[in-house]
């Protein structure tokens, strides 16, 4: 039975599974015979949970599933401009703020302005509406009938984010997802020994908070903004955006780990400054845009030499370049987002329902010449507003949401 390699507890079949590549990469290997389970969730809510917290804006954006199929997380409370919206896992914007507000205005008169997002939410807010107006649900939504409202669709203001990698939460994390696929091509007594006692030490110290988080500069972690070798190679087979965890090690059994996350940025790590099993390598890829392509096999067909994961240099223009593309990318698949959400709610405006054709010339000359025009506000970022019928707000939906009431 063998050990933990950051504890003397022993693992067994009841140690919870360790993603060696995070879950939240879209990891999808994992081993029970490396890292114990208190360890695991230790790591899990620090170091890793840091991890995921710094990726959340890309995982967003690009719309990348966890490696379990989790959908992208949302991201919440973010100004945008003058206003605060949040960024919805699905990537589409929201407005933060009371979804409507009841002014008195004497006499039994009230002033009410709703914000809502569907139809459904309309319909959720009646209740409350009716509460504090003293009024009946019935009643509500009698005087909304009658009345009209603005549709409103627009593009928030400019959203200004923060990506700072390479903290020490996250140097340690990808330093022990080195160590733990280290320990699947040796064995966990080798990692316990001493030529791996300071890069195990680095991992619990950081994530105990015993370093105060200030481990950036240690020999152990060097950025490397370098192309990788064979990035054109891994690009085809594992996406534009691949993770790759390499470990390898020279005949003086120097052990050398290597990062490269989203392929954007990399961090080489020494895992033994010697000791250690010798010239032999093992890598971990996947492609986090589609979490199904991965491969533990790729060090036997993509060569890295050693002299080379020994030189890692750093130039933050090669960085920003490559995490540029990545927003561009970003960039394109939101506008085709966009453009679907544009096409269901003209589409419910007209009642075609998803697998309704439009057989006739003018309603299809109408349909399209709307999306066309809701399209060009889009991309000039001019707000598109209709006015609409209290009666048509409150009609069931046959097909996607209302945009902003």
């Amino acid at each position: 039975m063998s050990t933990c390699i950051f504890c003397p507890n022993e693992l067994n079949v009841q140690t919870k599974p360790e993603h060696i590549l995070l879950n939240a990469l879209g990891g999808r290997k994992t081993t029970r015979r490396v890292i114990c389970s208190a360890c695991n969730q230790k790591f899990g809510g620090t170091i890793d949970s840091a991890v995921g917290d710094q990726i959340a804006i890309l995982r967003n954006q690009l719309q990348l599933e966890s490696g379990t199929g989790k959908s992208a997380p949302g991201l919440g409370h973010i100004q945008a401009g003058v206003e605060t919206i949040r960024i919805n896992s699905d990537g589409s914007p929201t407005l933060v703020g009371k979804p409507f507000v009841v002014t008195p205005l004497g006499n039994g008169q009230f002033n009410l302005k709703i914000t809502a997002q569907s139809r459904e939410e309309l319909e959720s807010c009646i209740p409350h509406i009716a509460a504090q107006m003293h009024t009946t649900e019935d009643n509500v939504r009698t005087k909304l009938a009658a009345a009209s409202a603005t549709v409103t669709s627009r593009r928030p203001g400019t959203v200004h984010f923060a990506m700072p990698l390479g903290g020490a939460y996250e140097c340690a994390s990808f330093l022990k997802a080195c160590l733990v696929l280290w320990a699947t091509r040796v064995n966990n007594d080798e990692l316990r020994s001493s030529p791996y006692m300071v890069a195990r030490e680095h991992v619990a110290k950081i994530a105990d908070d015993e370093a105060g988080q200030s481990a950036s500069d240690s020999a152990l972690v060097l950025l490397d903004s370098r192309p990788l070798i064979h990035a054109d190679t891994l690009k085809t087979r594992y996406g534009e955006f691949f993770n790759l965890i390499y470990v390898g090690s020279d005949e003086n059994g120097r052990v050398i780990g290597h990062f490269t996350l989203y392929n954007i940025i990399s961090w080489r790590f020494v895992l033994a400054e010697s000791g250690g099993s010798p010239n032999i390598r093992i890598a971990l890829v996947s492609d986090p845009l589609n979490p199904a392509t991965w491969s533990d096999s790729i060090a036997d067909e993509v060569d890295i030499p050693q002299s080379w994961l020994e030189t890692p240099d750093f130039d933050v223009t090669h960085s920003r370049a490559r995490l540029a593309a990545a927003l561009a990318r970003a960039q394109k698949d939101g506008m085709e987002r966009e453009i679907g959400r544009i096409v269901d709610a003209v589409s419910q405006k007209h009642s075609i329902g998803p697998n309704d054709q439009i057989t006739d010339p003018a309603t299809l000359e109408s349909f399209l010449a709307e999306v066309h025009t809701r399209l060009a506000h889009h991309v000039f970022n001019v707000p598109f507003e209709e006015i609409v019928l209290g009666e048509t707000m409150l009609a069931p939906a046959k097909n996607g949401p209302l945009d902003v009431v």
